[in-house]
Parts: C-alpha cells; structure tokens; sequence
C-alpha cells in the first residue's frame, strides 16, 4: 500500500456534517489516519460551544488516531488572508487563543496549518 497523507480542512459548525460524510468515506477507501484543520472561533464564536457535538466528535476521532491541527482562529471568508497584515503581537495573540480553545474543548492540537494566502 502506498503511504497517503490526508488532510480535511476548514472543520467547524457550519461544516460538521459534510465533514462527518467525508471522513467517513476516506474510512471506507482504507484512509486510517487523517488530519483534522479544526477552526477554532469561526465568526468569533468557540467551535465547541456552538455545536457540543462536532467536539464529541472530534475528541472521539483524536483517540481512534487522527491528528487535530489548528486551522487559523477565525478562518475569514474574504479575498484577504486572515493573518496578512497582522503585527507580530496581534498574530501571536491570535495563535494563542485559538491554540487555548482547542485545549479546553480537550483536543490538544499537534500541528498548525494557516488559511490559504
């Protein structure tokens, strides 16, 4: 079998339920592992307390195997990138409440993947 390395990117509330249909479909194609870009405040909101059950999830997938990684913290939809522009302080304020978000909904992230730009 030929090593693949699968990421889902873009994981939130608005997203949860296309993400569960293609986790489970890369299940089924043999794919064990996956990395999970999790948002952690998408429209400013904790993913987590919008919809409990996406961090049910989410917490169950990370013991089963797959890898959580940080997926910016807000992840805005525009034509600009969510960290162009952004001062040092302002982007390292930014990775550090999204990396305490993702710690308290008890998914430890173990990368950081940026929103394109």
């Amino acid at each position: 079998m030929t090593p693949l390395a699968v990421s889902l990117h873009e994981i939130e509330p608005s997203h949860f339920e296309r993400c569960v249909g293609m986790r489970d479909w890369l299940r089924a194609q043999g794919v064990l592992r996956v990395t999970l870009l999790v948002v952690p405040a998408p429209r400013l909101h904790p993913f987590d307390s919008v919809r409990p059950e996406l961090a049910d999830w989410l917490r169950g997938l990370a013991a089963g195997g797959d890898a959580i990684a940080q997926h910016g913290l807000r992840h805005l939809r525009s034509r600009r990138a969510e960290f162009a522009g952004l001062d040092p302080q302002s982007t390292a304020a930014a990775l550090d409440t999204g990396l305490r978000l993702l710690r308290s909904a008890g998914l430890p992230p173990r990368g950081f993947v940026a929103p394109g730009y």
